[in-house]
Parts: structure tokens; C-alpha cells; sequence
């Protein structure tokens, strides 16, 4: 999502990215198709966007990460270096003397934690999971100096590693938790104070950090494929393999919203469905909410809960 809600960038399995513009609000038709990103050979996993909005990151199966110039929709670089699927990826970006400096951090299959730099070199490379790292997110934490990336896995442990400000390597590894179940994603509170997890049991926990302690836990009866907490509320949006959720993290038994008690999608007879969601985002003013749903479709909420 860029910084001005848009643009969005979507990933999917039939192999490539589609920018979408947002900016008609018209309600039978919230974004339309700008531009496919065409380049890898497998399903696209991942997608970040740098702060400016000038690149898409992309991390693919085909063992890839593409780093993608969104004004020209070209690739500007290929990060090789996984052994294996990549599964996520974020971005850190710093400034020194005058300039922008990225770094790249991924996750795969193989169990590693790479991170790059923009030319697509490898950096710093980590064994961090003893099974498929799932998930990789840059953060601050409260009272805590510098950045860090935390990561997670299908090992169920979740960790954090410092983002080194000299030399190259990944330092200071914590283990948060041990999850219920394997992990399949994380979504780090805006102010980097909380962290939820979502396993394949359908639990979603919530840590407080840096004390590392379960804040709050709940399940949601379906594997959670993506998570996402509000901008503006203390919600978090939960994307299952039936359905979405969202849900009042002070009041999480009760959710706000369930797609199972209203019409969500529909079968080629018309008739309302449950369909696995993967991928939940929210603008960046809290006022949608955009769903990724296995049919090919990105749908669009409403977050105001007056018009439900």
C-alpha cells in the first residue's frame, strides 16, 4: 500500500503483480488494474513497498526476490541467494549522509533469514529456524536501542535478531515464544509494542514487547493466513481459509466483524460463500481494509463500523 493509499501493489499465484489505482471511490468499482509486474517463474508470496513508493520488493517460489521500479514497472534487480521457496520479505530503510540506504531482509523455505543489500548482494546470511521461516517483519521495540527484524517459522518459535549498524551480521537473537502451532504469519503493532502471531490451529496470540508476554490469545476455528493490525484502532484483522475476521483486541472472543454472518463472496450459482483469504491489508488511514481472496479477486471493506 503506498504511503498515500492509492496505489496497491498485489501479489498472486498466477505468477505476477498488479498495481492497482485507488483513488476512484466509486463503490462498484474501489480500484482498477494500472499495471502487471511481470518477471517471476512461480507464485508470488510476498510484496513490500519502499517508503517513498518509487519500489515493490517481491518474493516468489521460483527461489527469487525482484526489487521493481513502480513508475516504469520494470525489474531493477534479482536477489538470489535462497535454496529454496521465499516466503517473505520487508525492507529497512536508513539514512546516511544525505542519502537513502536500503536494507532487504527475506525468509524461505531453506530456514534462513537473509539480509541484502540493494544491489542484491548477500549481506548477512542466518540458519534461524530449524523449519520454514514464514515470516519477517523490521521494527523498533519500545526501550530497546536500533532496529531489529522479527521472524517467524513452521519450527512455532517466534524471534528477533538486531539489524547491525557496523559490520554485517544479524545480532543479538531472542526468542519470543513458542507458538501453539506452526506459524503461518505476524503483524507487528504500529508502534512495535505488540506482535500477533497466526498458526495453522487457527490461534492467533498476542505478545507485549519487549517483556515478551501473551497479551491476549483467542481462536478463530479456521488456519489464519494473514494478519494485520489497525492504523488507527485497537483491532486486528485475522485472513483464514474460511473467511476474515475482525476483531477488538480488548474484547477478542466477540469479533466486529465475521464474514460467515454476512455476504462475502459468491459461487458461479450465486449463492454467498466462505472463501480462504490470504493476504489483509489496511490503508494507511484505517478506513479499508483490502482482502486477498483465493478466487482471484481483492476485496474491499469499509472499516466504519456505523455503515457495517
Amino acid at each position: 500500500m503506498s504511503a498515500d493509499d492509492t496505489t496497491l501493489v498485489s501479489g498472486s499465484r498466477d505468477k505476477s503483480l498488479v498495481m492497482w489505482d485507488l483513488e476512484q471511490q466509486e463503490p462498484e468499482h474501489p480500484g482498477m488494474a494500472q499495471r502487471s509486474l511481470l518477471g517471476h517463474f512461480h507464485f508470488v508470496e510476498d510484496v513490500v513497498l519502499t517508503k517513498d513508493d518509487r519500489f515493490a520488493l517481491s518474493a516468489s517460489w521460483d527461489s527469487t526476490l525482484r526489487m521493481w521500479d513502480l513508475e516504469s514497472g520494470e525489474c531493477r534487480q534479482t536477489f538470489t541467494g535462497h535454496s529454496g521457496d521465499v516466503t517473505c520479505v520487508d525492507i529497512c530503510e536508513e539514512e546516511a549522509e544525505g542519502k537513502v540506504i536500503y536494507k532487504v531482509i527475506s525468509g524461505g523455505r531453506d530456514k534462513k533469514v537473509i539480509l541484502w543489500n540493494v544491489e542484491g548482494k548477500v549481506v548477512s546470511e542466518k540458519p534461524a529456524h530449524e523449519d520454514w521461516v514464514t515470516a519477517v517483519k523490521h521494527t523498533s521495540i519500545p526501550e530497546k536501542e536500533g532496529e531489529f527484524v522479527i521472524t517467524a517459522s513452521w519450527d512455532r518459535t517466534l524471534k528477533y535478531y538486531q539489524l547491525p549498524t557496523e559490520g554485517n551480521t544479524l545480532t543479538e537473537e531472542v526468542v519470543i515464544a513458542k507458538a501453539p502451532s506452526f506459524i503461518n504469519c505476524i503483524s507487528v503493532a504500529p508502534n512495535g509494542s505488540l506482535v500477533a502471531v497466526g498458526c495453522k490451529d487457527g490461534s492467533v496470540v498476542i505478545y507485549s514487547l519487549p517483556d515478551n508476554s501473551v497479551h491476549c490469545e483467542f481462536n478463530v476455528g479456521a488456519e489464519v493466513n494473514s494478519l494485520e493490525f489497525s492504523p488507527m484502532k485497537y483491532w486486528i484483522a485475522v485472513g483464514t481459509t474460511n473467511g476474515m475476521r475482525i476483531v477488538d483486541i480488548d474484547n477478542a472472543k466477540q469479533p466486529l466483524y465475521d464474514s460467515a454472518h454476512h455476504e462475502f463472496a459468491y459461487n458461479d450459482e450465486g449463492v454467498s460463500v466462505q472463501i480462504p483469504v490470504h493476504a489483509i491489508r489496511f490503508s494507511h488511514d484505517g478506513h479499508r481494509l483490502f482482502a486477498g481472496g483465493d478466487d482471484g479477486r481483492v476485496f474491499v471493506f469499509d472499516t466504519n463500523m456505523d455503515t457495517n
